[in-house]
């Protein structure tokens, strides 16, 4: 690690990431908003992470001489702590340290159970370095002894009144992550997450926040009370989340097909997405199957409003299908609209029920009429010549009146 001040080395480093790995530390490590070691908080606890999970600061030798390991092996440091405390002191010692800066208490301290304590303040100690030396241009990390000597010193007086500013990052549980993609996938394709995949998503949301650390001021009174507290800087949004699970649906639907989506007891939103957009492509006119609007899904899923992007798609594709209806159509109509009017028209004049509109090549016939959209009168007077026409009563109320109309002009009338 550089020393701002000169430029020059000022620390030396042994050890290095979690796992036995031995690298060399340097400032990219702890500097910077991609530096490998941040302190993060999750659930009101803080405490210096990786990508890899929570690890811990060993500090040890003293003056020109202190060296830094980082590891994620509790026990280890635990270890490194004990044999450096008993160099300055004794095991007795460290106890009346961990108890004076009140990491003990009264019944701990009594019992010797002093190891609890001891993770607690290599946890603070851990933090305090990492965060003094990113944020606070502390040249050098505290030793442990150091360290509980200056909290025994703080706990002996009131806190005096101020504002401090410390990063943090509000990290989500492994077992909350897991529950929210597992809900995700339930609501989305019917079905709970699996292994793998809650696990994907994990690491993802990790990443996003690790490396999207905040700044959190706290102003406090004399007594040491909060009065005030403020965060700025980047952190994780909803619409990052929303993007993380997507992510782990569009690989899973990318397997699926509509029969086994349709298959789930509970639902789920894709089955819904699929009949909404067949029952938009009908009202358009355009025949889709349940695996053709799948493929619709796939293709937009993840995107903000994608349902609502498709459908415009298909609406653009009726317009360019139906030039006789392209100006109903921008203005909000489909084509159902109107083949529906013409299938009233048919009823009236023949007396059937159409069944299905959009299939009916008489109404299809008059939507896509060459010389443009058939007329009304039109449209009957070609229904007038169909066959049917001449048994309903409206042809033989016609044919009535023009009989009579020729016998009363030979003079044969009433």
């Amino acid at each position: 690690m550089a020393d701002p001040t000169t430029g020059g080395p000022h620390v030396q480093f042994f050890g290095g990431t979690p796992n036995g790995t031995t690298v060399s530390l340097s400032d990219a490590d702890f500097l910077g908003n991609n530096a490998t070691y941040k302190v993060v908080t999750s659930n009101g606890r803080q405490y210096v992470s990786s990508a890899k999970g929570e690890v811990f600061v060993i500090v040890t030798g003293s003056g020109k001489n202190l060296k830094y390991q980082v590891t994620d092996d509790l026990t280890k440091v635990q270890a490194a702590y004990i044999k450096e405390y008993a160099k300055s002191g004794s095991i007795a010692g460290l106890k009346k340290a961990l108890f004076d800066a009140k990491y003990l208490s009264k019944a701990d301290y009594a019992s010797g159970n002093y190891i609890g304590g001891l993770v607690n303040a290599i946890t603070d100690l851990s933090v305090q370095n990492v965060a003094g030396y990113a944020y606070e241009n502390k040249t050098e990390f505290t030793p442990l002894t150091s360290f509980l000597s200056t909290a025994k010193s703080a706990n002996a007086a009131p806190s005096q009144a101020g504002t401090k500013t410390v990063p943090t990052t509000d990290l989500t549980d492994v077992g909350d992550a897991y529950r929210e993609i597992n809900n995700y996938m339930m609501d989305t394709i019917g079905r709970e997450a699996t292994a793998a995949e809650k696990a994907a998503y994990y690491a993802d949301i990790h990443a996003r926040e690790v490396s999207s650390t905040r700044k959190v001021t706290t102003t406090t009174d004399a007594t040491g009370k909060i009065i005030k507290q403020a965060g700025e800087g980047a952190y994780v949004t909803q619409d990052e989340r929303d993007s993380a699970m997507a992510k782990v649906a569009i690989a899973a639907l990318g397997t699926m097909d509509s029969k086994t989506l349709s298959a789930s007891p509970k639902g789920s939103k894709i089955a819904t997405d699929i009949a909404s957009l067949q029952s938009t492509a009908s009202s358009y006119g355009i025949p889709m199957s349940a695996d053709e609007a799948l493929k619709y899904i796939k293709e937009g899923f993840g995107a903000k409003d994608y349902i609502s992007k498709q459908q415009e798609r298909l609406r653009q594709q009726a317009i360019v299908l139906n030039p006789n209806l392209s100006s109903y159509i921008q203005g909000g109509g489909t084509v159902k609209d109107i083949a529906q009017t013409y299938a009233s028209y048919k009823n009236k004049k023949l007396g059937v029920i159409v069944a299905d509109p959009m299939a009916d090549k008489d109404i299809q016939d008059a939507i896509h009429n060459s010389g443009g959209l058939l007329s009304v009168a039109d449209f009957n007077r070609k229904m007038q010549a169909n066959p049917l026409w001449g048994k309903t009563e409206e042809a033989h109320n016609t044919a009535t009146d023009f009989i009579n109309t020729i016998l009363s002009s030979f003079g044969f009338g009433g």
